[in-house]
């Protein structure tokens, strides 16, 4: 079924208001009692933004265009009612804004909200309009230079030292795909970016090869580093006009340098996760991982989600899974999470979608101490400006030629969702080295026993692995497919 599949982006509103006429109470994990007081309800795929230890929640509801804020300055108890205050009822009139999904949100330097509508909200917002925190009102935000095209699931990381906007990815809108339009942003349309207080798109020029289109995928920016990691990558054929689309799972990480204008894309290592779609991802504790949480798993048939815990090094990119401790919250997707100090902060999404399209929504929340991998019910009273990470003490390195994105003679030898992906350079080197010395220890023996003849027919018959081969799990029959990419040709949204 198509819904399993991810959710249903053409009757998805039809889905929630369904899910909130049939779901009348929220769902909460065995720790957290019952609340009775004004919460945001059945929200995903929101937008979730920190201002001074505040944090707010914009979208993600098809018929509330609510602005929901929640104080950390006092801590939290989330065994108790959090104390949310909404900012704006969906019934307060304002003709400027109306809700939607898919966007994007950030703050400003003047410590306001930037919005941008994906799917559904007025013509204003596809072009971004600023909320007042004090004032509570809207302001149209009139754009110059390069403005990128209307889209839906694009990320947006903000910069808050140079107050610059990176924007990746997208597809085209509900709206748009309703009129039979199916775009999604090319290589050369996925990376903008803006000065967030004067709304100005300057040029974006980057080295690295052209990769596929890529919608619904995370962005996280760290020490002037976009890592985009998931989502889904369209190619389009050119034989028939079709996009042909294919699911992204974390052998790989998409990497632009923001300061070198540089990115490749390059494999991961050690114990990487499964497959994943509608995770959240949030910078660790210490300044160089990506801490990932929940999110569906790719079984087309099942909506089945996780409560799992991912980090990613990011120097590395390099996968390891912590033990973690205490209770989780529901597992659920489409959820967003927050690093506020040490600690990650996870707020609502879904946990399952039945056969009659009903979505029920995790209303609960959850708090995981990173410096103890403690999932815990109390966060202590967090200052308006907490101190930074400390300083990682590495950096991810653009050490391959920009110019050729790693391949010398030109191989792609990728994955089936990004055939430019290349091998890590940070591999672990011990089979390597155990094969070499068995072989090693072979031609000794052969040597003594005189079969000169065997072995110049065994070197000259030997094919040697390129370095540049991306180490991945087993070949499967959609490899040897053309491009290396299934043949899965897409003539409708999945």
């Amino acid at each position: 079924m198509p819904l399993l599949d991810d959710y249903p982006y053409l009757s998805i509103h039809l889905c929630l208001l369904l899910s909130q006429i049939v779901l009348l109470a929220p769902s909460t994990v065995t720790s957290q009692t019952l609340c009775t007081t004004t919460g945001p309800q059945n929200f995903s795929d929101f937008g979730l933004i920190d201002i001074q230890s505040n944090l707010y929640m914009t979208g993600g509801n098809p018929v509330s265009m609510d602005i929901w804020t929640l104080n950390l300055t006092t801590g939290l108890n989330i065994t108790h009612c959090p104390p949310w205050e909404n900012l704006q009822p969906s019934n307060s009139t304002n003709n400027s804004t109306r809700p939607y999904m898919y966007g994007v949100a950030y703050a400003t330097a003047d410590q306001n909200v930037i919005v941008q509508t994906g799917d559904g909200g007025t013509p204003a917002m596809m072009n971004g309009v600023k909320y007042d925190l004090v004032t509570h009102t809207w302001t149209i935000v009139n754009g110059s230079g390069e403005v990128p095209v209307i889209r839906a699931e694009m990320t947006a990381s903000l910069n808050t030292t140079t107050n610059q906007a990176w924007y990746y990815g997208g597809r085209n809108t509900q709206s748009q795909q309703s009129l039979g339009n199916y775009n999604y942003a090319s290589d050369k349309q996925d990376r903008h970016w803006l000065y967030a207080h004067t709304w100005h798109w300057p040029d974006v020029f980057y080295t690295g090869g052209l990769r596929p289109a890529r919608f619904g995928h995370t962005s996280t920016l760290l020490m002037g580093q976009l890592f985009i990691l998931g989502g889904k990558t369209a190619i389009l054929n050119g034989t028939d006009n079709t996009w042909i689309v294919d699911v992204a799972d974390f052998r790989s990480v998409l990497v632009y340098d923001t300061i070198l204008s540089a990115s490749i894309s390059m494999a991961t290592i050690n114990d990487i996760p499964p497959g994943l779609i509608r995770f959240s991802a949030t910078e660790g504790a210490d300044g160089k991982s990506i801490v990932i949480f929940g999110g569906k798993t790719l079984d087309k048939h099942r909506f089945v989600t996780t409560q799992t815990v991912y980090v990613l090094n990011t120097c590395t990119l390099s996968w390891s899974t912590p033990t973690t401790q205490g209770i989780p919250p529901t597992a659920r997707a489409g959820h967003e999470a927050i690093t506020i100090g040490h600690y990650m902060i996870v707020i609502g999404g879904i946990t399952n979608v039945d056969g009659g399209m009903t979505l029920t929504y995790a209303n609960d929340m959850g708090i995981l101490d990173m410096s103890t991998w403690t999932w815990i019910n109390t966060l202590p009273p967090i200052p308006p400006n907490p101190p930074p990470p400390p300083h990682p003490g590495c950096r991810f390195d653009m050490r391959v030629s920009q110019a050729t994105n790693g391949n010398k003679d030109g191989a792609t030898n990728g994955l089936p969702y990004d055939s430019t992906v290349i091998s890590n350079p940070n591999s672990n080197d011990d089979t390597s080295l155990k094969e070499g010395l068995g072989i090693g220890l072979g031609l000794f023996v052969v040597l003594l026993c005189g079969g000169g003849v065997f072995l110049r027919r065994w070197r000259d018959d030997a094919k040697l692995i390129s370095p540049r081969w991306l180490p991945s799990s087993p070949q499967s029959k959609e490899l040897d497919t053309k491009n290396d990419v299934p043949m899965l040709v897409v003539s409708t949204h999945p």
